[in-house]
């Protein structure tokens, strides 16, 4: 009798193991449906908080908005590189030229001998082109007017003839160009301060002497290209300031701010990490 007591009772504990472990599986399988981040937080907790998406067809408003302001470039951001200063400032001056339609012939030789700058654009109104030799100057370094006479000119573009930057035709024109003069060949020098983002722009005579000016903002420009310069020179071989600049105890404050706050988790959400399979770190790096 006592045996079949507990045979009974084996049978029934079997069978309400079972229906737990059913049970248990079916809680499993829904918590599996909700989303888990690394923290086993829901991910719909994290995210920020947008204001309500206005409707379209209503009048639209200018953004509010307080971008930073230019605040100069010096030697220090250019790993103290003279070179690379002096050809930011050409590029510089061709970003700001090529936007109103001149173009860039060859102008340096192995060396770096020849003309800074030559620029020519074509003329839609009278038909031809107009050119302009240009030498750069960033910040105080000094300019040698015989740099820039007409004579120098004239043996630049024979030299880089020579060396194969142009055929024969473009080097008549372009001399021909020179020995008129104005307005349609152009000599000029640009010298940009990196510092205050302007740039002054002389026109020079036929013996490389300044004979007029014109002062115009570049910052902007500057700064844009700084900028587009650091995404480019991932290992820093030009520029000298990280993508991201902020004070260290900025950013150690913005890392703190971003930290979730820990949350109670719900019966499911316990489950499913309980019971969701996930790699070791270690093992996941040395695969």
């Amino acid at each position: 009798m006592d045996q079949d007591w507990l045979f009974t009772v084996l049978i029934w504990l079997l069978v309400i193991l079972g229906v737990a472990a059913i049970v248990l599986g079916v809680l499993v399988a829904v918590a599996r449906r909700i989303p888990i981040d690394d923290d086993g937080d829901s991910d719909d907790g994290d995210l920020p908080q947008h204001p309500p998406r206005p409707t379209r067809g209503g009048k639209p408003t200018p953004l509010n908005l307080t971008p930073c302001e230019y605040t100069g470039l010096g030697l220090a951001d250019f790993h103290h590189d003279h070179r690379a200063l002096r050809d930011f400032g050409e590029l510089v001056t061709v970003a700001a030229l090529a936007a109103h339609g001149w173009n860039k012939l060859p102008s340096r030789l192995q060396g770096g001998q020849g003309i800074d700058l030559l620029m020519v654009r074509e003329l839609g109104d009278v038909g031809g082109y107009e050119a302009r030799a240009i030498e750069v100057k960033t910040n105080t370094i000094s300019y040698n007017p015989e740099t820039m006479s007409d004579e120098r000119i004239a043996g630049a573009l024979g030299r880089l003839h020579d060396a194969g930057a142009f055929d024969a035709a473009t080097l008549e024109e372009l001399l021909r160009g020179l020995w008129e003069g104005p307005p349609y060949f152009r000599k000029e020098l640009w010298r940009h301060q990196l510092d205050s983002g302007a740039t002054t722009i002389f026109d020079l005579d036929e013996f490389g002497q300044k004979c007029g000016s014109e002062v115009r903002s570049s910052g902007h420009l500057m700064d844009a290209l700084f900028q587009i310069i650091k995404q480019f020179d991932r290992r820093a071989d030009y520029v000298d300031r990280p993508v991201v600049e902020a004070p260290p105890e900025e950013i150690l404050h913005a890392a703190a701010t971003r930290r979730p706050k820990k949350r109670k988790r719900s019966l499911l959400q316990a489950y499913a990490r309980a019971f969701s399979f996930r790699p070791k770190r270690g093992a996941a790096r040395g695969k």
